[in-house]
């Protein structure tokens, strides 16, 4: 037991009490160096070269992770492999034994013609691709302007739909993805 002197009295501080002071100081301690040191933490995160790089590297993670789920999430609203052409109002492609992909492009004036040239280059040009896919451009307006890109490429084909009507089964079928 220990005698504390207050004012002129005299007191006796049990044991208890002692212990719970100490343990209030050693809380107060505890927790502002806890905090000085993570404001140190953060400053030198920010300020050294090692810190901005692991700053950088979490940054990179994070935007990979979530352009993934969005990957994920567009992938989901595709319609299932072996989705009927006739359901859109595309004649089959006959003897083709590959899979289709269907690319609906919409009005859009003078991009549809650096749009479709590019995907007559990837589908055309690249023979990985060519083994694998077999590609249908549907375009909506200025078909006339495009049409000699699509001549000289193999396993492409242009589909005119002047008044959008493919666009609008697909959106009526929930194939479309905006």
């Amino acid at each position: 037991m220990m005698a504390a002197g207050k004012t002129g009295e005299s007191r006796q501080i049990q044991r208890g009490e002692a212990v719970g002071f100490l343990f209030q100081q050693r809380f107060s301690l505890l927790l502002t160096t806890f905090l000085a040191l993570l404001a140190i933490f953060l400053w030198l995160l920010r300020n050294t070269p090692e810190g901005q790089r692991l700053l950088l590297s979490w940054q990179s993670k994070r935007a990979s992770s979530l352009a993934l789920k969005k990957f994920q999430e567009m992938l989901s609203k595709d319609p299932n492999l072996g989705f009927p052409l006739e359901k859109v109002g595309i004649n089959p492609i006959p003897n083709s034994q590959k899979p289709v992909l269907l690319v609906v492009l919409g009005e859009c004036e003078g991009c549809n013609e650096k749009v479709v040239y590019e995907w007559v280059e990837v589908l055309g040009k690249y023979e990985a691709i060519k083994r694998e896919v077999f590609g249908i451009l549907v375009v909506q307006g200025g078909i006339e302007k495009v049409r000699d890109a699509v001549k000289g490429a193999k396993g492409v084909e242009l589909v005119a739909d002047e008044k959008g009507r493919i666009g609008l089964r697909m959106k009526r079928v929930g194939l479309h993805k905006f």
